[in-house]
């Protein structure tokens, strides 16, 4: 089941894929559905010769944890 919380994205041309977590409301937290999309999308990278470099990221959501985190400890500016 795919509902759009876990994107996929590859450039043949480049070697390199992107998964793209969207689940702002949970600051990107997964769960079982978002880890069973995101286990197939690695079998399925994973048996193409022509991918190199697997990219994560999370789509919003991750400014406001890096926020949270940083009013409750000391984290330098990256």
């Amino acid at each position: 089941m795919n509902d759009n919380r876990v994107l996929m994205a590859r450039d043949a041309s480049t070697g390199i894929a992107q998964i793209t977590l969207k689940n702002p409301e949970r600051r990107n937290s997964y769960d079982a559905p978002m880890r069973e999309q995101l286990g197939a999308y690695l079998d399925d990278l994973t048996a193409d010769d022509g991918v190199k470099v697997v990219k994560t990221r999370a789509e919003h959501g991750a400014k406001k944890a890096f926020e949270l985190a940083k009013a409750h400890f000391d984290v330098p500016e990256p």
